[in-house]
């Protein structure tokens, strides 16, 4: 059993719930801290506010009054700040005091009240004239020969600054010296003449102080501040728990306090089977029931939620079959709230322009609004040679005569060679101008080739001007291989090595990349001719035909050259996979065309690196000297052994 805060009422609630008592709603009725009136507010928890019942107070003089709230009266009169002005008890003088409680003091100017001169420092006796003395208060006080020497208002604690007059009534004259103030924050220090102290009113700096207030939030932006607590004046703002209404207290740190706002009416679910009774604090959620979701639905399948206070029910999941969006099969086991389904495969619906088909995934809607929106290639056959149109869809409109860029096969005559090429052909003289285009960008990227240290070839943009007799000259290894086969044929030589590369280990090279590859990461070069070699032997040792392939792991650009390069040695294609960092290199070797080379670049790398000792030095008689002698003059002037013949050369014939 509980009351609530101000008493009126009493409740029976559970223990767990004493922290939730709320108020009861009627005016609280309590004492307040003046002890003379009571708390006109609802029945709230904590202390009542201060009393703010107005009071009419007046000053100590009597000529002002002033209302003041009660809470905030500190007694039964207050100062107006007025000079007094009240008759002193000589009857000739008035009070010069600031408004004042209680009786004015004697007047200073009694005979009694005076025993020395103005400045102090002479009793009165000794300069009043003998036989002379003051009997009231309006006979002059006579002054001593000596300096004032009075503290004057501008002196310091640690400088006194004294009056130099001679001893005089009334006020000192004004200092006529200067002295250092000391800004109200004690930061920094300015000196002035003393006669401006007083009317500067204190010398403020123009230092910022940006202390953190008492909330922790905000800075002190004050110039020369002088506050010790910084406390923040601002409001706190911050949204309350409830989410509905924001804290209006100062700003503070820490978490807020909680709503004091509360609902006097019930609190049900949405179905209505559970209740909270009030009062309930603003904020609270409605009470959670366990019964099925009583709501219309969109669909007829069976409800699988319970009641909920959220505006929308969750989506079904039930579990159908619906149509693909372009209608191309009927997809299963399809949750019921997801209306657009897509098979995944391209739509293929036909386009306004009665040439093409949608390539999009499947979708809903129209596939496109007008046939001048279709930019697919044109398939139609050009009329100079057999390849598609490739333009940018015009329907309606004749094929524009542009250079052909498929790519087609050129060969050198003896059928070593073969490139791609753009056929560009055309039936204007746009076909020149393209093909002019394109033999300097062919001549530039040869010699970007040729400035990185590889040897190029530029037979293939210098043969020929047109288009329709363009074909690769052969080059020196063509030459060798025709000497080759000729030399073979010749001396009857079975299966010959026609490939002047692979003739001997003494005259076989690698590129230069290949050889830098080689020289700093010999290791890396090892493992790709293990490989590679491992794959050539198993392709030429198996009896059927089918072609073996090895797929090495994704490595960085640099690395997989080096696979395509090498590769070619060992008469194997290469192939790359994926995009990066994933992409590799898939080697395929066919038994037609593989093969070891005769020095393997690892073999040369070492050799380079362990040269073999120098040969002896052949030391000959004197008399094997001179018969070679003789038999070197006899070879100059032709007398000698005849010239060995040239089997490489093309006019040999047996």
């Amino acid at each position: 059993t509980r009351s609530c805060p101000c008493g009126a009422k009493v409740y029976h609630i559970r223990c767990s719930k004493v922290s939730e008592l709320a108020s009861c709603g009627a005016v609280c009725r309590r004492k307040l801290v003046c002890g003379r009136h009571y708390c006109g507010e609802k029945c709230h928890s904590g202390p009542c506010p201060s009393c703010s019942v107005l009071l009419s107070q007046s000053c100590h003089c009597g000529r002002s009054s002033r209302e003041e709230r009660c809470g905030e009266v500190t007694g039964t009169a207050f100062s107006c700040g007025h000079t007094c002005e009240r008759e002193l008890d000589c009857g000739n003088h008035l009070c010069e005091r600031p408004c004042h409680e209680g009786t004015c003091l004697s007047c200073p100017l009694l005979p009694c009240n005076v025993i020395t001169c103005p400045c102090g420092a002479t009793p009165i006796s000794e300069v009043l004239p003998e036989g002379v003395s003051r009997t009231s208060c309006l006979d002059p006080v006579p002054t001593c020969s000596k300096t004032c020497g009075r503290r004057l208002l501008c002196s310091t604690p640690d400088i006194a600054h004294l009056c130099p007059a001679p001893c005089h009534e009334g006020e000192c004259p004004p200092c006529d010296k200067s002295t250092s103030v000391r800004c109200q924050c004690g930061r920094a220090s300015v000196r002035v003449a003393c006669v401006e102290v007083e009317g500067m009113g204190g010398y403020r700096c123009q230092h910022v102080c940006n202390k953190k207030k008492s909330c922790g939030r905000h800075r002190c932006n004050v110039r020369c501040c002088t506050d010790s607590e910084h406390s923040c004046d601002l409001k706190c703002g911050k949204r309350l728990q409830c989410g509905l209404h924001y804290c209006q207290e100062r700003c503070h740190s820490g978490y807020c306090s909680q709503c004091w706002e509360y609902s006097y009416e019930e609190l049900m679910c949405h179905c209505g089977a559970e209740v909270k009774y009030p009062p309930i604090p603003c904020g609270t959620r409605p009470p959670t029931c366990s019964r099925v979701c009583a709501r219309m639905h969109p669909c007829q399948h069976p409800v699988n939620h319970t009641c909920h206070s959220d505006e929308e029910c969750p989506p079904c999941t039930f579990l159908t079959e619906k149509m693909c969006m372009g209608g191309h099969e009927l997809r299963r086991n399809i949750p019921c709230h997801i209306a657009d389904v897509s098979c995944g495969s391209a739509c293929s619906k036909p386009l306004p322009c009665e040439m093409h088909k949608c390539q999009r995934v499947c979708h809903r809607g129209v596939c496109l609004e007008r046939a001048g929106d279709c930019r697919q290639p044109c398939t139609a056959a050009r009329k100079f040679c057999t390849h598609a149109c490739a333009s940018p869809c015009h329907v309606g409109e004749p094929c524009p005569d542009t250079p052909c860029r498929a790519l087609v096969s050129l060969g050198c005559p003896c059928g070593r060679r073969s490139e791609k090429v753009p056929c560009l052909a055309s039936g204007s003289g746009a076909m020149h101008q393209a093909f002019q285009k394109l033999l300097s960008k062919d001549l530039g990227a040869k010699i970007r080739e040729l400035q990185s240290g590889q040897s190029v070839t530029i037979s293939s943009i210098t043969t020929s001007s047109n288009v329709g007799e363009r074909y690769l000259e052969c080059d020196e290894v063509c030459a060798q291989e025709a000497r080759n086969r000729r030399l073979a044929t010749a001396l009857e030589i079975d299966n010959p090595v026609i490939n002047p590369l692979a003739s001997s280990e003494g005259h076989y090279s690698y590129s230069p990349f290949l050889m830098q590859e080689a020289r700093s990461d010999l290791q890396f070069v090892a493992s790709v001719d293990e490989a590679l070699k491992s794959l050539v032997e198993a392709t030429l040792k198996s009896s059927s035909a089918p072609p073996r392939s090895h797929s090495f792991r994704p490595m960085k650009s640099n690395h997989r050259r080096v696979i395509h390069e090498l590769a070619a040695h060992y008469g194997c294609d290469t192939i790359s996979y994926d995009s990066e960092p994933q992409r590799n290199v898939v080697v395929t070797a066919i038994k037609s065309r593989a093969r070891l080379p005769p020095l393997s670049l690892t073999k040369l790398v070492e050799r380079e690196r362990y040269k073999p000792p120098p040969a002896p030095v052949n030391v000959m008689a004197v008399s094997e000297k001179r018969d070679a002698t003789r038999l070197g003059d006899l070879t100059a002037t032709g007398r000698g052994l005849e010239k060995a013949p040239d089997y490489f050369a093309d006019d040999f014939s047996v």
